[in-house]
């Protein structure tokens, strides 16, 4: 999974398999995940929520 290894702009431009160290960032990289599965236009800045489609 060569995406792991890239930094994520949804994360802080840091790269999921950096963030797989503790339960909130690995929580942080699943929701992610999640949010791109349902095609969620969610934005995320400094881990808070910032802009939602309706």
């Amino acid at each position: 999974m060569e995406w792991m290894r890239a930094p994520v702009r949804g994360l802080g431009w840091k790269r999921p398999l950096d963030m797989m160290r503790t339960r909130v960032e690995t929580k942080a990289v699943f929701d992610l995940i999640g949010q791109l599965e349902r095609g969620s236009s969610c934005l995320r800045f400094d881990g808070r929520l910032v802009g939602r489609r309706s």
